[in-house]
């Protein structure tokens, strides 16, 4: 199970309201509960809860965003170079000297 959804169910089993579960950490990502009468590409049964969980994977969410300098050079020394580029502005899987490039740079 992926972790984000698994958040978001485990948090909906201590209360039904909460709709929304978000992982910062190694990488990033997003889901939420939507009405299937929404989901255009939804096809045959539907859950009698008339609800389902969509899983953003927003750390590829737009390769098209604009980048910094410090976000290019990231990205040119990934493992993926020009994949999952938010995911790399934001998660907690950069090290120290990705910091050290920040502050000591020109």
């Amino acid at each position: 199970v992926n972790d984000t959804v698994a958040t978001l169910a485990e948090a909906r089993y201590w209360d039904d309201d909460v709709m929304i579960a978000v992982i910062l950490g190694t990488g990033t990502n997003a889901c939420y509960i939507e009405h299937t009468d929404v989901i255009p590409k939804l096809q045959g049964p539907k859950p009698s809860s008339g609800r389902m969980i969509i899983n953003i994977e927003w750390g590829a969410f737009s390769n098209s965003l604009p980048l910094t300098k410090f976000d290019r050079d990231m990205d040119s020394a990934s493992i993926n170079p020009g994949e999952q580029v938010v995911g790399e502005q934001v998660s907690s899987n950069a090290d120290g000297d990705d910091l050290e490039t920040h502050l000591v740079d020109d």
